[in-house]
Formats: C-alpha cells, sequence, structure tokens
C-alpha cells in the first residue's frame, strides 16, 4: 500500500515540475519574440554620433583662441536635423552670445564627418571649458570638452622672464667648440662701453619721452572704454545680483570696449540717406522722415522656449532670438524723438494688469544664402506652443521703469540692467512687450522659437521698429474728414 503512494507522490511532484518549466519555456518564448523589435527599434531611433573638440591648452588673456571640432556619423544610415550647441563658461565669450551658441546640420551621411570651427576671446584667468553638445529631437546624441587654462598678463610676464634663462644655456656651448683661446679681445672693449654710452642714453631717453607720451598717447588711451551713458549690461541680472563676478569693470555697470561690438554691416533699409545714427558706437539709428527706428543684430537662437525676440548682447540670449549689441535706452529715445509716448509696464500688484502703450510694428530684414533680401514680421519667428501657429498678438512701447541699483548708488533704466528689449514674456522692465498675459515661467511658456523659419545662427538681421499710428499721421488724418462732408453738395 505504501509504494503506489510513494509513486503517486513522485508522479504529482514531477506534474508540477513540468507545468513550472513549461510556463517557463513559454514566457521566455513570449520574451524573445517580442524582446528583438525594441531593441530594434530603439538602435534605429539612436543615431551613434561621435564629437572631438581640440583647442588650446594654454592662453592669455585679450587672446582669441580657436576650437575644431569634428562631429562625425557612426551609424549606417545618414542623420539629418542636428543641432550643434557650443557652451562656454565664464571667460571665454563669443562675439554673438556670452555663453552658448547653436548651430544646425542639415544633415550628415552614414560615415562621414562635418568639420566646425569656433573662435572665443579670453576674458578672465582660470580653468575654463568649452563643451560642445549634439541633439536630435531635444535629446542629446553626444557631447565633448575641451578645456583651456587662461593666464593673466602679469602671469605670461613672469612666464617670459623665467623663459630666457634656458636659452642663453644653449648659446655658450659652441663657443667653446671652436676652441679659438685668441679671442679673449672683446674684454678691453667691454670696459670703455659703460663709461662713455650709459650716460649720453639716459639723458637722450628722458628728455623726449616726457614731451610725446602727454601729448599723443594719454588721449587716445581713454578712447577704448566708452563712457557711463553708453555701456551695455553684460550680464543682465547678474550685474545688480552679482558684481563680484565682472572682473576688471565697476559693480553693475559692466562695459564692453568699442572692439566688442561686432560689425554686423548696414541696415538692410532703403532711404539710408534719412537715418540718423542715435551713438556712434551702436548700430541704432533713428529716421524721422519714416517714422522709424532701425537696429542691427544677429541670430543667436533657433530652438529655445522664448522670454524675448530680441536682447541686448551680453543678456538673455539663452532665451532670445535676435541680439542686438544696442541698449535698450537708446531705442527708447529713439522712439520718444519719434513723437511717441511710452505706456506702462506689466504690474502684478495689487493686481495683475497688463502692459499698455501704442502699438509697434516690428519688421525683420535679412538676405538667405544667395543674397536675396527676405522680409518677415516679428510675430512670423515666435510661434504659439500651443496652436503651433505664428503669434497673432503684437508689442506696445510700455516703457519700462527705473530702479535703484544698490552698487552703483544711483537710478539706472531697468531695461538696461535686466536685458528687456522686445518681449514675449511679460516683464515689468520690459521696453517692448505684450499686451495680454505671457507666463515667464518655464513650465507654463506661451511660446517658442519657429524654427523653420528664422535663418541660419549668426546671420545679420535688420530690425525695424514703426509705430502703428505714427503721431504725424494721426495728426494729417483729422483735416482730411471736412472735405469729404462737402463732397454730396458738388453733385
Amino acid at each position: 500500500m505504501m509504494e503506489p503512494l510513494c509513486v503517486r507522490l513522485r508522479a504529482a511532484r514531477l506534474a508540477a515540475a513540468a507545468i513550472v518549466l513549461i510556463g517557463v519555456s513559454q514566457a521566455g518564448a513570449q520574451t524573445s519574440a517580442v524582446d528583438p523589435p525594441k531593441t530594434g527599434a530603439a538602435a534605429a531611433a539612436e543615431p551613434k554620433i561621435e564629437v572631438v573638440v581640440v583647442g588650446p591648452k594654454t592662453a592669455t588673456v585679450g587672446d582669441d583662441v580657436s576650437f575644431a571640432i569634428v562631429i562625425t556619423n557612426r551609424s549606417d544610415k545618414p542623420v539629418a536635423g542636428l543641432l550643434v550647441t557650443d557652451r562656454f563658461s565664464r571667460g571665454l565669450e563669443h562675439a554673438a552670445s556670452p555663453t552658448q551658441v547653436e548651430r544646425d546640420i542639415d544633415k550628415i551621411d552614414a560615415g562621414r564627418s562635418v568639420p566646425l570651427r569656433i573662435t572665443l576671446r579670453v576674458t578672465q584667468p582660470g580653468e575654463l571649458s568649452h563643451t560642445v553638445s549634439v541633439y536630435s529631437d531635444g535629446k542629446v546624441l553626444a557631447s565633448a570638452r575641451a578645456d583651456v587654462k587662461a593666464l593673466g598678463k602679469s602671469e605670461t610676464a613672469a612666464s617670459e622672464k623665467t623663459a630666457p634663462t634656458t636659452t642663453p644655456m644653449v648659446k655658450p656651448e659652441p663657443k667653446p667648440e671652436a676652441k679659438p683661446e685668441q679671442k679673449p679681445e672683446p674684454k678691453p672693449e667691454a670696459k670703455p662701453e659703460p663709461k662713455p654710452e650709459a650716460k649720453p642714453e639716459a639723458k637722450a631717453e628722458t628728455k623726449p619721452a616726457p614731451a610725446t607720451e602727454p601729448k599723443g598717447e594719454a588721449k587716445p588711451e581713454a578712447k577704448p572704454v566708452m563712457p557711463e551713458s553708453s555701456r551695455l549690461p553684460k550680464e543682465g541680472p547678474a550685474a545688480v545680483t552679482a558684481p563680484g563676478e565682472a572682473k576688471g569693470h565697476e559693480p553693475g555697470q559692466v562695459a564692453p570696449e568699442a572692439s566688442e561690438v561686432p560689425d554686423l554691416g548696414p541696415p538692410l533699409v532703403d532711404n539710408l540717406a534719412e537715418l540718423k545714427q542715435l551713438h556712434p558706437e551702436f548700430p541704432v539709428w533713428i529716421d524721422r522722415k519714416g517714422c522709424r527706428v532701425v537696429m542691427v543684430g544677429a541670430v543667436c537662437a533657433r530652438q529655445v522656449p522664448l522670454e524675448l525676440l530680441v536682447c541686448p548682447l551680453g543678456s538673455k540670449e539663452h532665451e532670445s532670438v535676435l541680439v542686438v549689441p544696442v541698449k535698450p535706452s537708446l531705442v527708447h529715445i529713439g522712439l520718444l524723438a519719434l513723437g511717441v509716448e511710452p505706456g506702462h509696464p506689466v504690474q502684478y500688484q495689487p493686481k495683475y494688469v497688463p502692459a499698455s502703450g501704442p502699438e509697434i510694428e516690428v519688421t525683420l530684414i535679412w538676405k538667405d544664402e544667395k543674397g536675396t533680401r527676405k522680409t518677415a514680421r516679428g510675430q512670423d519667428w515666435v510661434r504659439n506652443v500651443k496652436t503651433k501657429q505664428a503669434m497673432e498678438h503684437p508689442w506696445v512701447f510700455a516703457g519700462s521703469d527705473w530702479i535703484d541699483n544698490p552698487y552703483t548708488k544711483r537710478k539706472e533704466y531697468r531695461a538696461d540692467v535686466e536685458g528687456y528689449l522686445i518681449c514675449v514674456s511679460n516683464f515689468p522692465g520690459a521696453l517692448l512687450d505684450l499686451p495680454v498675459a505671457s507666463s515667464a515661467d518655464d513650465s507654463e511658456l506661451l511660446f517658442d522659437a519657429f524654427t523653420e523659419r528664422i535663418p541660419h545662427k549668426g546671420t545679420p538681421v535688420t530690425i525695424v521698429l514703426a509705430p502703428k499710428k505714427p503721431p504725424a499721421a494721426a495728426g494729417a488724418a483729422e483735416p482730411k474728414e471736412p472735405p469729404k462732408k462737402e463732397a454730396p453738395p458738388a453733385k
């Protein structure tokens, strides 16, 4: 009786084990059947991109350093629609942006490489870095970094003094090799040299030096640094909140030299003779006859969540489409000269009040790769995140306001300090703003760049600001109405 029971138990255990093994094998078969397509799709969705960045290891403050970049497609298929960003730490600057530069690569064939190059200016000593990243549909495919040690002028001068100590040790070696022992004759020549020559040389050098230095050299030394009234904010809000970071300039008044204002060429408008430049150092003009303010800038970003359409140089390039080397206060002065009075900026306390003021039409003019002139409205380069269409709202002359700078101890034009020139998000310091509620929160931004309509990074763009209803035209329209009423009796 016991043996059949044991046999039954063993049979039951074997059956249970078989069921388990069958379930595991089926599960393995299912996973093996499903997994391969996933890995294949993932491999197809993520092309293999390689980035190499090569640059100098050391540099001196004031030097222009060049970095060579090579982007290679290691995939077996071509890759299209890549965005390349160059990010560099404080101390390295580009003519178009102090923090980041972007460029597009239309296509890289399989196994091919695309060489790029960028030149940056060294502005302060320290361990500096330059990082290059390649994006596709917002995802980072590859990244590489190059470091450079920037030396101050005092450090390079010290290194130059120590360097010659090694070079003269090579020169005395050929003298004993020649073995001419009869050449001790220069010894008596060295004795008379210090006596007659040292005295007259000191007298001749001291007399002409004071006569030429104060007259010719003292004046041009003051020219490279522009006066305080024409200084551009290099760091936007950081110029007020973190003045210690702005080395070499007064807190809150970080000023570029005249050579730091890029040459973007003449404005692409007709009737250039009617333009009057508002400041000799900056590309901004007023046309009284045409009732317009004209600026020249460049494309600084094409794929970014937007807070501005136009920002001043060294402020908001990471969230703006265009950058101009122009202070917003100069634009304000130009609009006032046209007879346009500002409204008021946005208010949040005690309740929200949108910005108001005269409507300003923003026109963008540039040349394509073939040299053909192109024109677009400012709204055409701004896309509504929800509708995917061009922005429909106009800009109004809000006029910014004034703030007390705790570091300079004086009132300053807020848009100059914070860098808000033509905004698509509401800011109390905006010169031109939208008359509707537009959040500045990154998670609630209403607009982004209309990338397909924006030309390549660095393209010079002329920006024309014209009141929708010019004051002169509005006054001229009133006397034309009475004659219309007198027309019926003439019939």
